[in-house]
C-alpha cells in the first residue's frame, strides 16, 4: 500500500515524535509497503530524498512558530496515497488533513495521537480553544486511532472521546532498535574527554532543549543535582545533559548559579551513533518531565536497552515502562526533594544499578522492539 506519514519533525531534529515515524516508516517499507514522509522545510536543502527505503519530502511552510508549520499544499499531497497516517500534534497541517478526509471520506485515515498540549502565556489560551473545538473534529474523522499507551489516553484531554469511541482507538507502544541500543564497554575517548574515571557516577538526560519542550524539568534536576553533590560523601558524581535547543544558555547559566557547573556537561545534540556510546558511559537515565505534555519517553527505552537503569517522572503513559524496584524509579513530578533522594539512592548503588540495567534490557526485548511494534501497525494497516 501507498502510505503518507505526515510529521511535524523529522530526522536531523531527534525528537519523539520525529522518531517514531522515521521506525514506522522504516518498519513498513521492510514490511513491503511504499511509504513517504511528509515533514516541513524548516531549512534550506533539498526538499524531497530517499532515505531507507522510503520517501522523505519537505514542504516549505507559509508560517512557521516553533515546530508549529502552515502547510496547506499537503491537501494536493495526499491523493495520492491509500492511507493517511497523521502524528499529533501537527499543527499547522492536521486543518488540512481534516479537510481532505472531509472530501475524500473513503480514504482510510490513522492518527497516531502523541501528547497533549498545553502551553504557557498566550499559547496555553491557544491551546484550550484549540483543543475543545479543532482537536476533536480531526480526531473523530479518523478510522483509527493510535495511543502509545491506554493509560495516558484515559488521563488525557482526549479520555472523553475514548469512552465515546473505543472501537476507534489501539494501543501501540513506540519502541526501539534493540540492535543498535544494546550494552557495550565503555568508549575511552568519551571518558577521556570529560575527565571521568572507569568508576565515575554518571547520570544522564537526553531531550530537546527548547520552548516546545518546557516540560522536561531540566531546572529542577540541576538543582536536585546539586544537592546530591553538596549531600553525599562519594564526591565523583557528573550530570550529562544531552540535546539542544533556544533554552540551553538558561539552563547552563542555571548550572554555573548552582556552583556545580564542573559536575554538569552539556553536549548540544549529538548524532545516534554518539547517543549510543553516552549512553553507555553512564550508569542511569533521568526523565524528570513536569507535567503529561510527556506522554511516552522514547529514550527511557533507548537508556534500558543499553542496560541502564532509569528514573522518570510518575506521568500517564510515562509511568508504564518504570517498574519499580525492578528497572528503576519513578519520580514525584517537580518534587526537588524527591528526585534528590532517588538520585542518591541509585548512584551510590552499584549493585542494583547494574540489576535494574539488566532488567531494563530484558523487558525491552519481550515488549518494545521496533520489529514487534512494526507487525502490529502492518496488520492495523492491512485490516483497515
Amino acid at each position: 500500500m501507498k502510505i503518507a506519514q505526515i510529521v511535524s519533525t523529522f530526522l536531523p531534529y531527534r525528537a519523539g515524535i520525529g522518531m517514531a515515524a522515521y521506525y514506522y516508516s522504516t518498519e513498513l517499507v521492510r514490511l513491503g509497503h511504499q511509504v513517504t514522509v511528509l515533514t516541513p522545510q524548516y531549512e534550506r536543502g533539498r526538499n524531497q530524498e530517499a532515505l531507507e527505503g522510503f520517501i522523505l519530502k519537505r514542504l516549505r511552510p507559509w508560517i512557521k512558530y516553533g515546530n508549529a508549520a502552515f502547510v496547506p499544499q499537503i491537501y494536493f499531497e495526499l491523493k495520492k496515497y491509500d492511507i493517511i497516517h497523521l502524528h499529533y500534534p501537527f499543527y499547522g497541517a492536521a486543518e488540512a488533513v481534516l479537510l481532505f478526509k472531509l472530501f475524500n471520506p473513503k480514504k482510510k485515515l490513522i492518527i497516531t495521537y502523541h501528547m497533549d498540549t498545553y502551553g504557557k502565556g498566550w499559547l496555553k489560551w491557544f491551546f484550550k480553544m484549540y483543543n475543545s473545538v479543532i482537536m476533536p473534529l480531526i480526531l473523530k474523522k479518523a478510522d483509527k486511532i493510535i495511543v502509545t499507551t491506554m493509560d495516558y489516553a484515559q488521563n488525557s484531554i482526549i479520555s472523553q472521546l475514548l469512552k465515546k469511541y473505543p472501537e476507534k482507538f489501539i494501543e501501540m507502544p513506540l519502541g526501539v532498535d534493540i540492535n543498535v541500543y544494546k550494552p557495550k564497554e565503555k568508549n575511552i575517548e568519551l571518558l577521556n574527554k570529560y575527565h571521568f574515571l572507569p568508576s565515575s557516577r554518571i547520570v544522564i538526560f537526553v531531550g530537546a532543549l527548547d520552548k516546545a519542550h518546557y516540560f522536561k524539568g531540566i531546572e529542577n534536576l540541576i538543582v536536585a543535582f546539586k544537592r546530591v553533590l553538596e549531600e553525599s560523601e562519594y564526591k565523583d558524581m557528573n550530570l550529562i545533559i544531552v540535546g539542544g535547543g533556544n533554552l540551553i544558555d538558561e539552563y547552563k547559566k542555571l548550572a554555573l548559579d548552582a556552583e556545580t557547573y564542573n559536575h554538569i556537561i552539556f553536549t548540544d545534540k549529538i548524532k545516534e551513533k554518539e547517543l549510543v556510546d553516552y549512553l553507555n558511559l553512564t550508569d542511569m537515565l533521568i526523565l524528570p518531565s513536569t507535567d503529561s505534555s510527556e506522554a511516552f519517553g522514547i529514550v527511557l527505552l533507548e537508556a534500558m536497552a543499553c542496560g541502564k537503569a532509569v528514573l522518570a517522572s510518575d506521568l500517564p503513559g510515562v509511568r508504564t515502562l518504570i517498574k519499580e524496584g525492578v528497572n528503576g524509579y519513578l519520580l514525584i513530578p517537580k518534587n526537588i526533594v524527591d528526585i534528590e533522594e532517588k538520585l542518591t539512592k541509585m548512584m551510590i548503588n552499584t549493585d542494583l544499578l547494574k540489576k535494574y540495567g539488566a532488567n531494563g534490557r530484558k523487558l525491552v526485548e519481550e515488549k518494545y522492539s521496533w520489529k514487534k511494534i512494526g507487525q502490529q501497525l502492518n496488520e492495523l494497516v492491512n485490516n483497515l
